[in-house]
């Protein structure tokens, strides 16, 4: 699970976990962080990996503000990956309900 979110100077974000990083990218441009991860072209099992838009909302978070919140007050980056509980989907869940304006991400945990 990818969360790609636009700041108002034009620069594109994506935050993800799984099992080996907590990684962080920015771009002026969406394909960067969306298509690829850490430079390289998002692979699936099956091919080429596409990316969904499963929810979007407004968010006036400051990326400092988020920042501590993975870091500081979740901890993210020392709770262990684990595919059934601590998954992407959790991480994407706690990351979008933080961000998002008014909507919530209805990933049951």
């Amino acid at each position: 699970a990818v969360v790609s979110t636009q700041s108002t100077g034009k620069i594109w974000w994506s935050i993800e976990k799984n099992g080996e990083a907590l990684i962080l990218q920015m771009s002026n441009k969406i394909e960067d962080v969306r298509d690829r991860n850490e430079g390289e072209k998002r692979i699936a099992k099956t091919g080429y990996w596409a990316p969904q838009l499963n929810l979007e909302d407004e968010s006036s978070i400051s990326f400092r503000t988020l920042y501590d919140y993975i870091i500081v007050d979740t901890d993210q980056l020392n709770i262990k990956y684990n595919f059934s509980k601590e998954n992407c989907k959790k991480f994407a869940k706690i990351v979008f309900d933080k961000i998002a304006r008014s909507r919530t991400y209805n990933y049951v945990i």
